[in-house]
């Protein structure tokens, strides 16, 4: 239960750090986009779901050791920790 605990916590850090994640990811890219285009991105990520089922879906990837594709290198975030270990 502990680590339940420990991940939400977690994923709750992550959630309330000011700033946008999809504006930060258009902002990245330097691409002109509609309100269209920004609000398929945000289904396309997930942001457009209950908080509870963001949480399932992060912790389900993370149990797959899925932890997505880094913003500025679109690599693998686990590929990158690994090579650095």
């Amino acid at each position: 239960i502990m680590v339940l605990v420990l991940s939400f916590i977690t994923f709750l850090l992550m959630k309330i750090t000011p700033g946008d994640p999809i504006r930060a990811i258009l902002k990245i890219d330097d691409v002109v986009v509609t309100t269209v285009d920004e609000e398929r991105l945000r289904m396309e990520y997930g942001f457009d779901q209950p908080i509870f089922v963001q949480y399932g879906n992060w912790l389900w990837n993370v149990a797959k050791l899925d932890l997505g594709e880094s913003l500025l290198t679109n690599r693998p975030v686990l590929d990158m920790i690994l090579s650095r270990l």
